[in-house]
């Protein structure tokens, strides 16, 4: 064979401490999609297990994650969605999470090429730089392609999974607000306030409401009653 040739996809026997970190974690990955133990003892032993993945486990955070940056992408989607009660809470819990999920699957991906680089690069040493680049990525998704595919199908899952919980957190923001403004509209309008400026902070906000094409609810009747056919 060739000095060149493309290296047969198995990957190396390898004793447990020659294991890089990078294969360890795209194992452990891969190991997440089999079914599972069935047994109450199984299981048991696998809830405490799954904290190492966390790609389909209960509990996100990994012993090497940073919490006080978890802790930041976490404000940082409560600013910008801004839940109310402990369901929107939950929905935006389950996004944040996908997410976080997510940026990880991405490592993992990086990890296993820049091992793979680090494997390969005497096998193709001889070619010029851009044809050994090439030739090394190539080996590397032969001899850990399975790993590669399972990461991509968690990839796929976490992110039905994330826009699907944002999906419903939108509707149910959406229906809240719609319900709040109705109320404003109706204690405004059982006060007598029947220009709906009850309905703003001041009267700036009202007037800029009028610039943005806000129509009070007593011009409003007016018109529908002036567009009802004469009986």
């Amino acid at each position: 064979m060739s000095k060149n040739a493309i290296v047969p996809a198995v990957p190396q026997t390898q004793s447990p401490s020659a294991i890089s970190p990078a294969q360890l974690a795209a194992n452990r990955a891969n190991a997440q999609l089999s079914t599972g133990p069935r047994t109450e003892a199984g299981l048991a032993k696998s809830s405490k297990n799954a904290v190492k993945s966390a790609l389909t486990g209960r509990t996100v955070l990994l012993p090497t994650d940073d919490i006080e940056e978890y802790a930041r992408f976490l404000a940082d989607f409560e600013q910008h969605h801004k839940p109310v009660g402990p369901i929107e809470s939950e929905l935006l819990q389950i996004i944040v999470d996908c997410h976080w999920r997510l940026r990880r699957i991405q490592e993992l991906e990086y990890a296993l090429y820049a091992h793979g680089e680090e494997q390969f690069a005497e096998a193709f040493a001889d070619l010029p730089p851009m044809d050994q680049r090439s030739k090394i990525v190539l080996q590397t998704h032969l001899t850990y392609q399975k790993e590669l595919r399972n990461l991509h199908i968690q990839e796929a899952r976490l992110d039905r999974k994330r826009r699907q919980a944002l999906k419903e957190l939108e509707e149910l923001q959406s229906e809240r607000r719609k319900q709040t403004r109705e109320a404003d509209e109706a204690a405004a309008s059982n006060s007598g306030d029947l220009s709906g400026i009850a309905l703003f902070q001041s009267e700036a906000e009202f007037f800029a409401a009028l610039d943005a094409g806000y129509v009070p609810p007593d011009i409003a009747a007016r018109l529908q009653a002036l567009a009802q056919p004469a009986g």
